[in-house]
């Protein structure tokens, strides 16, 4: 489930903002996992 929600977030990111580097791409990621995913804080 927490795979599916990285995968997502990061799709998200990548359709939203053109980020060419990956490290700040999974920042992002944790980002939306971390307040759309209001159980896991």
């Amino acid at each position: 489930m927490e795979e599916e929600i990285r995968n997502a977030a990061e799709q998200l990111v990548s359709n939203t903002v053109n980020v060419q580097n990956d490290s700040l791409k999974d920042v992002f990621a944790l980002y939306y996992i971390y307040f759309l995913n209001p159980w896991q804080k």
